[in-house]
């Protein structure tokens, strides 16, 4: 269930993460599209067995990446996905950044206004990008992300709405994050 106050319902079926390469890899060691964990998200995972050398700051940040372990494999992965069967290992405390994932929550093109909408890097995703349900899936993760419980952890947590990604597809605006990241009340 994670620590959101709201669970993200899930599109993507497990199998099918589970035999995929894209998530919890990434090319670089500072990826900026490392998870990002909360404060309480950072607590859950050292409970849940993750060492705090990982988190650079226990109020809240992005997770250091480690190398990956496998032979033949390059780049670096998140300290909390095993390689060898591609779960995650604190997959029932995982953070709101993954839970939503592939949806990500970002800045518009501008940086004026924030936004959802689907990763296309997602196998899943670009094999059903034209399905009604995966349109219908962003409106219904956009509309969990305007209640009071959710604009409150991110709100209180910037750092969770990442750059515009180009990759990134049907997007909705969330305007009552825009507006309280503006300032402008809830």
């Amino acid at each position: 269930m994670g620590n959101s106050a709201i669970p993200i319902p899930q599109i993507v079926p497990s199998k099918r993460c589970f035999s995929c390469d894209v998530c919890c890899r990434f090319p670089e060691k500072d990826s900026f599209l490392r998870p990002f964990f909360t404060r309480e998200e950072i607590q859950a995972a050292i409970r849940a067995g993750i060492s705090p050398e990982f988190f650079p700051n226990p109020e809240g940040c992005q997770i250091s990446l480690v190398p990956n372990p496998l032979p033949e494999a390059e780049g670096y992965i998140c300290p909390c996905f095993n390689p060898e069967n591609g779960h995650c290992k604190i997959y029932e405390v995982r953070p709101l950044d993954c839970q939503l994932y592939p949806v990500a929550l970002m800045q518009d093109e501008q940086s004026e206004g924030v936004v959802v909408g689907l990763d296309t890097k997602c196998p899943y995703v670009k094999e059903h990008i034209e399905d009604a349900a995966m349109s219908q899936y962003v409106q219904e993760v956009a509309s969990l992300l305007e209640s009071s419980a959710m604009r409150q952890v991110v709100n209180g947590n910037p750092s969770l709405i990442q750059r515009h990604q180009d990759d990134v597809i049907f997007l909705y605006p969330v305007e009552s994050l825009t507006r309280a990241l503006k300032g402008q009340g809830k």
